[in-house]
């Protein structure tokens, strides 16, 4: 399912992480990035990107950061070479917010491409965990909690990073025991 190389420098593969969690398997539109970010994203990551996002539920709410073009989008970044999807998580949730969660079951995920104008194309695979809050430092001035009705006004207007965020915190909220214990 997922193309990746049995000697892959990722401990979990993608698809031991739908098996391990029961995720749901989303496709992703392609996007457009440069050749320079693409040729970068190569000589790194060779020919798959594999990155985490996190949903953070507190109150009813769920946690984004802004980026530095203004727009909101849930914490995660790209796992490291031989770093766990787990553990990437924990550490950009860390990075980003300034809060310590634990995963605790992965909902989502997600396939797609980025493609470059002439570069070519590099298969991406992410990883949305639900998370828990296990220690509540200080919390960052670029994250915020939004209710999935503020959620939806700024889907609407645009203030969202990627399209499919709205859908994968309905996505949380309607098929996920995890967040209901949260």
């Amino acid at each position: 399912m997922d193309g990746i190389r049995e000697d892959s420098p990722f401990p979990l593969k993608v698809k031991d992480i739908v098996k391990k969690y029961n995720a749901k398997i989303m496709r992703l539109e392609p996007r457009e990035i440069s050749d320079f970010e693409m040729r970068e994203r190569w000589r790194k990551y060779g020919d798959f990107l594999f990155a985490v996002d996190a949903v953070i539920v507190k109150d009813g709410k769920f946690l984004l950061l802004k980026d530095n073009c203004g727009k909101w989008r849930l914490p995660g970044g790209k796992v490291e070479l031989g770093e766990s999807f787990e553990k990437a998580c924990v550490r950009e949730v860390k990075e980003e917010t300034g809060l310590c969660v634990e995963p605790v079951k992965a909902v989502t995920v997600s396939v797609g491409y980025r493609t470059s104008p002439t570069a070519g194309r590099m298969k991406a695979f992410f990883v949305t965990f639900i998370c828990k809050i296990i220690n509540k430092g200080r919390i960052k001035k670029e994250c915020k909690f939004f209710s999935i009705k503020q959620l939806e006004k700024m889907h609407k207007e645009e203030k969202l990073r990627f399209p499919y965020i709205l859908k994968h915190l309905k996505n949380c909220l309607k098929n996920s025991d995890s967040y209901n214990k949260l």
